[in-house]
């Protein structure tokens, strides 16, 4: 009866080993990582002024973070009101121009070649590094160009702040 059960293991193996083959296959496995980027601008104060001053300067920053080397372009647009040369605040009918500079100081930050919007200005280019970087906005507000019987009160304007990728 030993010898029963040792062949019967045997056979069972020997079985198993006879009849065993693979088969193999890849499977691919992927995930694209969609580029993110988010936008963040700070409010542009010139403060009080007067017919008389000279031109007012004032600053604001815009924050962008983006995936690491995603390349992109910060545009700002012509605000509510435009002319192609100058963008203005209005208070009521009463407009009073300014300016908004890239870091260099002298030349006018806009949306050439992208929306097309306030063409008098051309965009800032950036590299993504997955942290927030930061850019300066110069303002010069055109006091030296405001109408002389300008009402007093609180003169306004909104800028949209675009990141192309």
């Amino acid at each position: 009866m030993k010898k029963l059960i040792v062949f019967a293991i045997f056979a069972l193996c020997a079985a198993s080993l006879c009849f065993a083959s693979t088969e193999t296959a890849e499977m691919a496995v992927s995930a694209n990582l969609i580029p993110t980027v988010v936008v963040e601008a700070s409010s542009m104060n010139f403060g009080d002024w007067y017919i008389e001053d000279d031109p007012k300067s004032a600053t604001a920053t815009i924050n962008v973070t983006a995936s690491l080397d995603l390349v992109y372009n910060v545009t700002l647009d012509g605000g509510l009101y435009d002319d192609d040369t100058y963008r203005y605040m209005k208070n009521g009918e009463v407009a009073v121009p300014y300016q908004l500079f890239k870091a260099d100081l002298s030349t006018e930050w806009g949306d050439l070649g992208f929306a097309g919007t306030f063409v008098a200005g051309s965009s800032v280019e950036g590299t993504g590094t997955g942290s927030a970087v930061e850019y300066t906005v110069y303002g010069l507000l055109r006091t030296d160009l405001a109408p002389a019987d300008a009402p007093v009160g609180l003169y306004e304007d909104t800028v949209v702040v675009t990141v192309n990728y």
